[in-house]
C-alpha cells in the first residue's frame, strides 16, 4: 500500500535541529522519496536551483533572517509550501502559488 507522500521530494528549510529531526522522521514515515534540508536562505536557494521538489516546508525565521526569498522562488517554480513550525491554528497547508509575493509587504500566513 502506498503511503501519503510516496515518491515525493520535499525541501525542509529549518534552523532548529529538534524541529528538523521530528519533521524528517514524519516525512519519512509518510513515504517521502527524499528530504533535502537547508538551514539558511542561501542553502535553500542553492538546493532549489539544483533540484526539483514536489513541496516545501519553510521556517520563516532562520536565525533572524526571513525566508521570504525562498518562498518567492518556490512561487516562481510553482512548488507548494507551508510554514514550519505552524505557529497558529490559522496556518494551513496551502500552495505557494497562492502567495503573490513573500518579500516586503506580503507575509506567509
Amino acid at each position: 500500500m502506498d503511503k501519503l507522500l510516496s515518491g515525493r521530494r520535499i525541501l525542509v528549510v529549518e534552523d532548529e535541529m529538534m524541529v528538523l529531526m521530528v519533521t524528517e522522521d514524519m516525512l519519512a514515515d509518510l513515504g517521502c522519496e527524499s528530504v533535502a534540508v537547508a538551514a539558511t536562505v542561501e542553502q535553500a536557494l542553492a538546493l532549489i536551483d539544483a533540484h526539483g521538489f514536489d513541496a516545501a516546508m519553510l521556517d520563516v525565521n532562520l536565525n533572524g533572517n526571513k525566508s521570504y526569498p525562498v518562498a518567492d522562488l518556490l512561487v516562481k517554480r510553482g512548488v507548494p509550501a507551508t510554514r514550519s513550525p505552524l505557529p497558529t491554528r490559522r496556518s494551513f497547508l496551502c500552495p505557494a502559488t497562492r502567495w503573490t509575493s513573500c518579500s516586503g509587504k506580503t507575509r506567509i500566513s
